[in-house]
C-alpha cells in the first residue's frame, strides 16, 4: 500500500537529504584534490624522467661565467640620436660597459648618409654609404626605400670624420644592431650583417636576414600590447623574433604628458606572459633606447641594461649567449649566484629584497622577502620566470616612480613532454 508523505514528513525528509548531500561535499572536494595531485604528481615525475629544470633551461650552463653589462638598443645622430657614433661608445665604455650596439633606424640613404648631413661626412660627393652597388642621387630621408647597418667594430670609409673602429679587444664590444622601424612596429636586429638590409617597408624578410647570420631579433617598446599579446604570438612574422623588451627605459622615464607616474608604459611584463602561455618563448631585454647621454632626460643613457653570461668577451660569444637566453635584463639589480638542478632553482641577489617565481597565467608560485629564494618543481608548471626587486626607486621626484628591478629568463617546462 502506498502512502503519500504529510508536508511535516516531506519537510523532514528534504532536510535529511539536504544535509546527506552537505556531508558528500568534502568528501567530493577531497576526490578531486586527490586527482589533482595525482596528476600533478605524474606531471612531476615525467618532468623530472626528462631531466626537469636543468633540461628545461637553455641557459643553465652559463650561470656560472663571467657576466658582462650590455646595451642592445640607442642611437647616434646617424638617426634620431644627439651625439655622433664614438662619443655614444665613449659613454657606455667610460662607465663599466663591456658590450654595446647602436641600433640607429633604417631611415637613411646615400644622400643622408653624407650630403645631406654635412657633418658626417668629409666631402661633398655621394658615396655609397649602403654598400649596395649603388648611388642613390635623392634624398630618401625617412622613407625606409635604402637603409643600411654600420660595423662600428671596424674602421670607417675615407670620406667619415669620426672614429668608427670603436671596439676594444678584451674590454668592449660593439655588435652591429638596426632599429627596424618603417612599415611594421619597430624591431630591432642585433648581430646582423653591415651594408644594405632587406627593405623594411617589402615585409620582414630582415628577421631571416638576421638569423641567418646568428643574429638576434626582439621587439622593440611594446609595452602598449600588455592587454593583447596575440598582436605577438599570432602574427606570423613577429612571432618568429627572439624577444622583446620587457623594459624600455626611454618610455618607463616619458612623461612628457604628466601621466606616467609608474612607469608602466615602458614594462611588457603582461605583454611577455601572455606569449609565454600561448607557448612562444621570448627573451625579456632591458634597453635604455637613449637618444642623447644626457642622463637626465628621459630618453638618456643608462636606463636599463642586460647582464650577459658569457665564455668571454667576444662578438660571437656575446650573440651565443643571447641566442641562449644566459642573460637577464635589469636597471639596477644584480644577480650573483644561480643553482639549477633536476628540481630546485635558487638565486640569490646581494641588493633584492624581493623575490617571485611567476608562472603560466602570470601567478605567482613562490614570493620572498629575502635576497634569495629556492623554488622546488611542483609539476604544473608549464614556464617560470624569476623577478627581483627592491624598495629602491631608479629616480626622484618629478620623474615617474618605479623600483629596481631585475627580470630573468623564462624555463619553459612544457617542451620537455612535447615529444614524449
Amino acid at each position: 500500500m502506498c502512502r503519500y508523505l504529510t508536508p511535516t514528513e516531506l519537510v523532514i525528509a528534504g532536510a535529511a537529504a539536504a544535509i546527506a548531500a552537505t556531508a558528500l561535499l568534502p568528501m567530493c572536494a577531497l576526490a578531486q584534490e586527490d586527482t589533482e595531485d595525482q596528476a600533478r604528481g605524474a606531471r612531476l615525475q615525467a618532468l623530472i624522467a626528462a631531466g626537469g629544470l636543468r633540461a628545461a633551461c637553455t641557459w643553465a650552463d652559463f650561470v656560472d661565467l663571467p657576466q658582462y653589462r650590455a646595451n642592445l638598443h640607442c642611437h647616434s645622430r646617424h638617426s634620431d640620436g644627439s651625439q655622433y657614433c664614438d662619443e655614444v661608445a665613449g659613454w657606455y665604455r667610460e662607465r663599466g660597459y663591456h658590450v654595446l650596439a647602436i641600433s640607429d633606424h633604417d631611415a637613411y640613404g646615400d644622400q643622408d648618409g653624407g650630403v645631406a648631413a654635412g657633418e658626417l661626412q668629409r666631402d661633398d660627393a655621394v658615396h655609397d654609404w649602403d654598400g649596395d652597388g649603388v648611388l642613390h642621387e635623392t634624398k630618401e630621408r625617412q622613407s625606409g626605400v635604402e637603409a643600411y647597418v654600420r660595423d662600428y667594430s671596424r674602421p670607417g670609409p675615407p670620406w667619415v670624420p669620426r672614429q668608427w673602429d670603436l671596439s676594444r679587444p678584451g674590454e668592449f664590444v660593439v655588435l652591429t644592431g638596426l632599429e627596424a622601424s618603417f612599415g611594421h612596429p619597430h624591431t630591432n636586429a642585433v648581430g646582423c650583417p653591415a651594408g644594405a638590409i632587406p627593405r623594411p617597408r617589402e615585409g620582414y624578410d630582415f628577421i631571416d636576414w638576421c638569423h641567418a647570420a646568428g643574429g638576434v631579433v626582439f621587439q622593440n617598446h611594446p609595452a602598449a600590447w600588455n592587454a593583447s599579446p596575440e598582436r605577438l604570438h599570432d602574427h606570423p612574422d613577429l612571432s618568429r623574433i627572439d624577444g622583446l623588451e620587457v623594459m624600455n627605459g626611454f618610455l618607463a622615464r616619458d612623461n612628457r604628458n604628466g601621466g606616467n607616474a609608474d612607469g608602466s608604459p615602458g614594462f611588457a611584463e603582461a605583454l611577455w606572459n601572455g606569449c609565454l602561455d600561448a607557448g612562444l618563448r621570448l627573451w625579456g631585454f632591458g634597453n635604455d633606447d637613449a637618444h642623447t647621454i644626457d642622463t637626465a632626460h628621459f630618453a638618456g643613457a643608462g636606463s636599463a641594461w642586460n647582464m650577459i653570461w658569457a665564455e668571454e668577451l667576444t662578438g660571437p660569444a656575446i650573440i651565443e649567449a643571447l641566442r641562449s637566453g644566459a642573460f637577464y635584463a635589469t636597471c639596477g639589480i644584480t644577480v650573483d649566484r644561480v643553482t639549477i638542478g633536476v628540481d630546485t632553482l635558487t638565486v640569490h641577489s646581494p641588493n633584492a629584497t624581493h623575490i617571485e617565481v611567476i608562472g603560466d597565467g602570470g601567478r605567482v608560485l613562490s614570493q620572498v622577502d629575502a635576497p634569495e629564494i629556492t623554488y622546488r618543481l611542483r609539476g604544473d608548471e608549464r614556464w617560470l620566470r624569476v623577478v627581483l626587486w627592491n624598495d629602491t626607486m631608479c629616480y626622484a621626484e618629478p620623474e615617474p616612480q618605479f623600483p629596481q628591478k631585475a627580470w630573468m629568463q623564462p624555463i619553459m617546462l612544457e617542451s620537455l613532454l612535447q615529444d614524449r
